[in-house]
Formats: structure tokens, sequence, C-alpha cells
């Protein structure tokens, strides 16, 4: 069985990758594979920075 673990945080600085690194070894011994999408490396442009703070919102 496969199972997808998403680490959603934009931050440079969050834990959120390591808490799911932390995750995918507790889940390994229960799943054929293990993916981590890491939201964090992908340049999503509604989540940068700049564009939170030029906001009109």
């Amino acid at each position: 069985m496969k199972r997808t673990l998403i680490s959603g945080s934009q931050s440079a600085y969050s834990q959120s990758l390591n808490v799911v690194n932390y995750l995918k070894g507790l889940a390994e011994p229960h799943f054929n594979q293990i993916e981590i999408l890491d939201l964090g490396a992908w340049d999503l442009p509604f989540c940068n920075e700049g564009v939170r703070q030029n906001s009109d919102y």
C-alpha cells in the first residue's frame, strides 16, 4: 500500500518537514511505499511572503 505524507509549510525555518520525516519512520513498517510531498520546495506564488504583504486583504 502506498502512502503520501505532505509537508505543507512554505516557511524557510519550519519544522513540518522534520515532523513528516519522523512520521515516515513510524509508517515504514506498515506501508510498501511512502512518498513525501514537500510544498516548501515548490514555487507557489500565492504562498510567497511578498504576495501576502502586498495584498489588499
